[in-house]
């Protein structure tokens, strides 16, 4: 084949290939341009961060789903763990009711969080750990252990989850008697964990899913141009 002849065979690719580039370029630099009006709209709507529980601090960094708040009661340390989720379809859970739509009760802002009772001192050093679930101002105890070693207990390594999945975790809380059910939640109590505690949780992890959103907005639009 004559070098003529190779050169004017490659000429359509070369041209679909600049053709191809330039209409990606265009999509990219359409979709950055909708990202940033989201952006922009997004952050003139931004709503204040809810009051954080008196006593406690929150350790989160921005585009993490992980946040930590932390406190002191006596000679113990407070840590409560959750994470950020998806904000669901608001059009799930909804009833249609004599022509009107209300929500039913999915829609109630619920949040499963840990809260770790830490103590290094003393005779009996360790930490006692709550799976709980904030649920509409209360909240529910879904398993109460115990654990001595305190570094595997607070870990987030995935071998140290595996150990910590296999410490017993108590009998299901419905089954102890009142007064004991009725002790916990005043223990849990002192330390701040209550009511209060359930509120906030829930408006948190909404106030900070709209912050990272808008912090991926903005890098993904920024990547694209």
């Amino acid at each position: 084949m004559s070098l003529f002849r190779l050169a004017t065979s490659a000429t359509p690719a070369i041209a679909r290939f600049a053709a191809a580039r330039a209409y990606s370029t265009q999509v990219s630099g359409r979709l950055a341009d909708l990202l940033r009006a989201e952006h922009d709209y997004e952050t003139k709507h931004v709503e204040e961060p809810p009051a954080v529980p008196e006593g406690f601090s929150i350790v989160t960094k921005p585009g993490s789903t992980n946040v930590m708040m932390t406190s002191k009661f006596n000679d113990e340390e407070v840590q409560i763990f959750f994470q950020v989720a998806k904000q669901d379809d608001p059009s799930e859970g909804m009833d249609d009711e004599e022509g009107g739509e209300q929500f039913n009760n999915q829609n109630v802002p619920h949040a499963p969080f840990v809260a770790n009772i830490i103590r290094r001192g003393g005779e009996n050093p360790g930490v006692l750990a709550f799976e709980l679930i904030a649920d509409d101002g209360d909240i529910y105890i879904d398993g109460i252990y115990f654990g001595k070693d305190i570094d595997v207990m607070l870990s987030r390594e995935l071998n140290d989850e595996y150990k910590r999945s296999l410490i017993y975790s108590g009998p299901n809380f419905n089954t102890l008697p009142e007064d004991l059910q009725r002790t916990w939640f005043e223990f849990l109590g002192e330390r701040k964990i209550d009511a209060a505690m359930s509120d906030f949780i829930p408006q948190y992890i909404d106030y900070k899913e709209n912050k990272d959103y808008i912090g991926w907005l903005n890098d993904i639009s920024r990547f694209l141009k």
